[in-house]
């Protein structure tokens, strides 16, 4: 089955949280990526570059910022991503105290359900 069912609109796309972060990497480092695609070559290219945006691009809440984004990155068993970081979970996911959307469920037969921070 090799027909496509869905596919966003241009609109859609540029109005989503993954072409802001495609934008936020080709200001941060001179680059040119023009699709998701490209994002998810350039990650697997330049791996460190891209967890480096990404955990300040998402605003994850850590107590303690690692100096170091991969630690042993020539050993793939070895390596360690963000290995002198602390991350409290329960401070991101009570990091909000309003009526804004947390999870949002959508079921297959269109059962929608959702819950707020609060």
């Amino acid at each position: 089955m090799n027909e496509i069912l869905w596919k966003p609109t241009l609109s859609e796309i540029e109005d989503s949280q993954a072409w802001e972060f495609i934008q936020e990497a080709n200001v941060k480092f001179n680059i040119s990526l023009e699709n998701f695609h490209d994002l998810y070559k350039w990650s697997c290219k330049c791996p460190e570059s891209f967890w480096e945006l990404f955990s300040s691009y998402s605003r994850i809440i850590v107590d303690k910022k690692s100096k170091k984004v991969l630690k042993n990155g020539e050993d793939f068993l070895k390596s360690e991503w963000f290995s002198d970081s602390k991350l409290n979970f329960a401070k991101n996911l009570l990091s909000k105290r309003d009526q804004s959307l947390a999870i949002v469920f959508w079921g297959e037969d269109k059962y929608k359900s959702s819950l707020s921070h609060v």
